[in-house]
């Protein structure tokens, strides 16, 4: 998240209400916004992948339930959850060598991890805020911080929160007063950390998922005071305004640029312009990673004016007549891909694919993207046709291509994908007629049909029908849950 204004103090807090095709954030409102480039996708009926049987290993890691953390893969380690059933929260994690399947360690309680860190953060007491400490992802070292404060004075209590994108842990304690102080641990191999700089309130709530940012359970919606910190080590905190206790961390789109949660863009450091985008202005997206925020203008009823916004540049661009936008996307659609149908219909075929973060606007044949498990911006997606799900083809909107690279899927309707990391992505079949069981935890993992690990660089499809919901490692490992009754195992989908 880049920095925009370093010389407000922390508790000075303004506000200003922005129309989406006013440029804020550094962009000089005088410039005028670009129109939209747009671009045909060069589509081609590519050689089919390769399509192998893949070999699964299982691990001695057993129980009614066995799920794979969101913490990334790194080492060759995973952290695991294991449960009575399959459905609920874990009743401990283990951290797992996937060569041996020994166990490296364990925890009641699993916080946010980062590849950037190579940690992730743990409770070695009886609550997620007891005696927080790090668990070194790639070799099981567990380090609890020994926070000093002025004084020596004793501390009451302590959190942590792990950057996702940049090698920063932040570190909170505070006395027996009540006092909150803070400060970046640097240095993790040395548990004492020297913590001299004070706090405007001991956080209810922090993350590590859009920059450090730690709030309040109080939020004052921007009218005043201090309920949102931003830390940097580059950077005095800063407070920005919150606008509801579930709006953090996402809604932090720049330093000062946030959503107010509908057709809105707020700038806190900065005099508003007049409104140019008209009376009825629905924000349509709002992303912190690409920096974007997408809005239609809807005043006149037979054209749709979108506006695509960046810190640095504005496009615009007019729309077929007659569509009826909607201020709702799917919670796990992609930010720097975006379906415009997705904003009319609830998994509409797609034939405009807004690349947001060049301002980019390809138009294709309509296509229906794979369903996505989890939030990724992933610039290549998975899609079929509607009236031909036999077939899947590779989106790139990097290279400005659609590619058809199999036509014997066996699915009775839309796949699912769980996981994409570098070059592999994971695609799940779901019939039809149990498509319910996907919000059901208990018959969900009965439910799956097969699933296939799929290789675009070397141009090969792996498929299993022994292992789900698998999780992807930085290296291409590839590690899901085998199902079993009674009990399911942590298994390797291993890809000769």
């Amino acid at each position: 998240m880049k920095r925009i204004v370093r010389t407000l103090s922390p508790f000075v807090v303004t506000g200003a209400l922005l129309a989406p095709l006013v440029s804020v954030a550094g962009h000089s409102p005088k410039a005028p916004p670009s129109p939209i480039e747009r671009r045909r996708l060069r589509t081609s009926i590519g050689k089919s992948f390769t399509k192998r049987d893949a070999k699964v290993r299982t691990l001695p890691i057993s129980a009614g339930g066995v799920f794979v953390s969101n913490v990334p893969i790194l080492a060759g380690n995973a952290v695991v959850g294991t449960a009575p059933k399959h459905w609920g929260m874990p009743t401990e994690w283990t951290l797992v060598d996937l060569k041996t399947g020994d166990r490296r360690a364990k925890t009641k309680n699993l916080g946010e991890g980062s590849a950037a860190t190579k940690t992730a953060v743990i409770a070695l007491g009886a609550t997620e805020t007891a005696r927080p400490a790090l668990l070194d992802l790639t070799t099981g070292k567990i380090i609890e911080p020994v926070p000093i404060l002025p004084d020596n004075a004793k501390v009451k209590d302590i959190r942590l929160v792990v950057d996702r994108k940049r090698p920063v842990t932040w570190l909170f304690a505070r006395r027996a007063d009540g006092r909150p102080f803070q400060g970046e641990w640097k240095d993790i191999t040395n548990p004492k950390v020297e913590l001299t700089d004070e706090l405007a309130f001991w956080p209810a709530h922090l993350s590590g998922r859009n920059g450090i940012q730690v709030w309040s359970d109080s939020p004052r919606g921007g009218t005043g005071g201090c309920d949102r910190i931003v830390l940097d080590p580059k950077d005095p905190w800063r407070c920005r305004p919150l606008p509801s206790v579930d709006a953090a961390p996402q809604d932090l789109i720049e330093d000062c640029v946030r959503s107010d949660g509908e057709a809105w863009v707020l700038n806190d450091c900065a005099a508003a312009p007049p409104p140019a985008c008209g009376e009825h202005a629905r924000a349509l997206l709002m992303s912190p990673d690409p920096s974007r925020a997408l809005a239609v203008c809807t005043d006149d009823p037979q054209h749709a004016k979108f506006v695509l916004w960046s810190p640095k540049k504005t496009w615009v661009w007019e729309d077929e007549p007659g569509a009826s936008w909607k201020a709702i996307i799917p919670e796990r659609a992609p930010h720097s891909v975006v379906g415009l149908e997705l904003f009319t219909k609830a998994h509409a075929a797609v034939r405009r694919w807004l690349d947001a973060t060049n301002g980019i606007l390809y138009e294709g044949p309509p296509m229906k993207a794979v369903q996505l498990s989890e939030h990724r911006d992933d610039r290549r997606r998975l899609v079929q046709p509607p009236d031909k799900l036999n077939e899947l083809w590779l989106l790139d909107l990097d290279a400005g291509s659609l590619e058809r690279i199999a036509d014997d899927i066996d699915c009775d309707t839309t796949l699912y994908t769980y996981a994409q990391v570098g070059d592999r992505t994971t695609i799940e079949c779901l019939p039809k007629a149990l498509e319910s069981t996907v919000y059901r935890d208990e018959a969900r993992l009965a439910s799956w049909k097969w699933m296939e690990v799929v290789d675009f660089k070397a141009r090969t499809r792996w498929r299993t029908t022994e292992v789900f919901e698998a999780k992807i490692g930085a290296d291409g490992t590839v590690l899901g849950t085998k199902r079993g009754k009674p009990t399911a195992q942590l298994a390797v989908v291993e890809t000769p």
